[in-house]
C-alpha cells in the first residue's frame, strides 16, 4: 500500500490532498478538497468520527502528533480502513498552524485481520458445542459482528419439504 502525503489548515481547515487520496475516499476531484469538518462527517465511518475529531482537536490546541487508523465511507457504502499519522506544523509563537500528515490504505491488512479473528472464534465454538444447532447462535453473532453487519441471518433447508426456513436471527444491539 502507498503512503500518502497531505496537509491541513489549522486556520481555516483547508487541506492539500493527493489524487490517491481522493481516489482512497472515491471522492470525486471536480469537488475539490474538502475542509477538516468536510472529511470528517462525510467521509470518516460514523462509529469512527469523534475519535477522529478529538485527535484533531488534540493535535491543533496542544501540538502533540497523532497516528490513528479509522474507516473511510466511499459514496458507494464500500469501506477502506486507512492509518494516519499527522505531525504539526508550528507557526510564530510556537502554535501549531498546519498539520502535515500521511495517509495509508490498510483495507487488505484489516480484512486479513477479521479473517483470522473469525476463523479462530468459529473453531472455538464449534469446539464447545455438541451439534451445530446449538452453536449457530452464537456462530452468527461472531461472524456478523465481525463483518461489521447490522442483521445476520442462518436459513436451513426443510429435508421433507425442500423449502429453506429463517432458522436464526441476529441483529446489531440487541442480546443474543
Amino acid at each position: 500500500a502507498t503512503t500518502e502525503i497531505y496537509t491541513l489548515s489549522l486556520h481555516d481547515g483547508s487541506s492539500d490532498l493527493s489524487a490517491q487520496m481522493f481516489r482512497i475516499m472515491g471522492r470525486d476531484p471536480e469537488l475539490g478538497e474538502p475542509d477538516q469538518e468536510e472529511f470528517v462527517s462525510r467521509h470518516v465511518h460514523p462509529a469512527d468520527q469523534e475519535r477522529v475529531r478529538k485527535a484533531l482537536r488534540t493535535s491543533a490546541c496542544t501540538g502533540e502528533r497523532y497516528d490513528l487508523e479509522f474507516r473511510i465511507v466511499r459514496p458507494d457504502g464500500r469501506i477502506r480502513h486507512v492509518h494516519s499519522k499527522a505531525e504539526p506544523i508550528l507557526g510564530p509563537g510556537g502554535r501549531p498552524v498546519r498539520l502535515a500528515g500521511t495517509f495509508q490504505d490498510i483495507t487488505g491488512r484489516k480484512q486479513e485481520e477479521i479473517l483470522r479473528r473469525t476463523e479462530l472464534e468459529t473453531a472455538r465454538v464449534l469446539a464447545g458445542a455438541q451439534t451445530l444447532e446449538e452453536a449457530m447462535p452464537q456462530l452468527l453473532r461472531s461472524v456478523a459482528a465481525a463483518m461489521d453487519w447490522k442483521v445476520g441471518e442462518f436459513w436451513e433447508l426443510d429435508p421433507a419439504t425442500h423449502d429453506m426456513r429463517l432458522a436464526q436471527v441476529w441483529q446489531a444491539g440487541l442480546p443474543g
